[in-house]
């Protein structure tokens, strides 16, 4: 991920993901800060490869049930970049400019994973030390 992020920065793109799944969260903070995001669901096996995908598929074996065969773009992947991807890319180009200094920092490894959701999510405070908090001593000292 980091470096999909270091190379469109580079190159001032907005980062396009088309993946078979991405959980919930990876996408919802991946959105926030303008990735474009795709899920297909499937795994998908070129007509040379289908002996594979037959392998694959057997419960036997590996059991994956969500194997498909096939040369082309499904419907849904092509609505996608002909349909989605347009309506989306305005939007995705102004957060995406909006977060870039955080992306970039996360990028190249200046910045926690932790830090960099929290900044992207609007719940990072700099911690200060004139905050007058301090950790409690255990009580086995």
């Amino acid at each position: 991920m980091k470096a999909l992020l270091a190379k469109c920065i580079q190159v001032n793109a907005v980062p396009v993901i088309v993946a078979r799944r991405i959980s919930y969260s990876t996408y919802s903070l991946l959105t926030d800060c303008g990735v474009v995001v795709h899920q297909f669901y499937n795994q998908l096996y070129p007509y040379a490869d289908e002996n594979l995908a037959n392998l694959v598929r057997q419960k036997l074996s590996l059991g994956y049930f969500d194997v498909r065969v096939g040369n082309a773009p499904d419907a849904r992947m092509q609505r996608f970049f002909t349909l989605n991807l347009p309506a989306v890319a305005k939007e995705a180009r102004r957060k995406f400019d909006e977060h870039l200094e955080t992306i970039s920092a996360y990028a190249e490894t200046r910045m926690s994973y932790k830090e960099f959701t929290a900044r992207i999510r609007g719940r990072f405070e700099e911690e200060s030390e004139e905050s007058g908090w301090e950790p409690e001593a255990p009580d086995w000292e």
